[in-house]
């Protein structure tokens, strides 16, 4: 599945500079409980059911004001994929999530898993622009 949207935005230099820092995108991971490295745990809630994850920062690229990264989740039988690009421009923030999920749990979950990965991915972007103060 692909989301995407566009953000406003009145300061794209400290926003290219929060984006640029992978331990940024770590901080805006909502549920982190703990990390190592590249490495976190996550809770969340998966309709009715709460779940703790494992996930992974796998790929992290930025290229002048694109930054593009890949996250991999695991747990409670599931595998989700997350692929991240981040266009930012003079007033404005060009985002684009792409996600497959895989697994017996993520297969009866669909619909939900599809809202929660939309949820994240807003939320991750909201906090990336309040942190930076990027946000219009």
């Amino acid at each position: 599945m692909e989301i995407n949207g566009e953000e406003s935005i009145k300061d794209s230099i400290s926003l290219i500079s929060f984006l640029s820092k992978k331990e940024n995108l770590m901080c805006c991971i909502p549920g982190v409980t703990s990390r190592n490295g590249d490495k976190f745990i996550t809770k969340t809630k998966v309709g009715f059911i709460s779940i703790e994850l494992n996930g992974e920062i796998k790929d992290f690229e930025v290229n002048n004001n694109v930054i593009k990264n890949t996250i991999e989740i695991h747990g409670a039988g599931m595998e989700v994929v997350v692929k991240t690009t981040l266009e930012v421009e003079e007033k404005v923030l060009k985002w684009k999530v792409e996600y497959e999920a895989k697994g017996s749990l993520a297969q009866s979950f669909r619909k939900i898993i599809d809202g929660q990965a939309e949820k994240v991915a807003k939320d991750i972007i909201s906090c990336s622009l309040e942190k930076s103060g990027a946000l219009k």
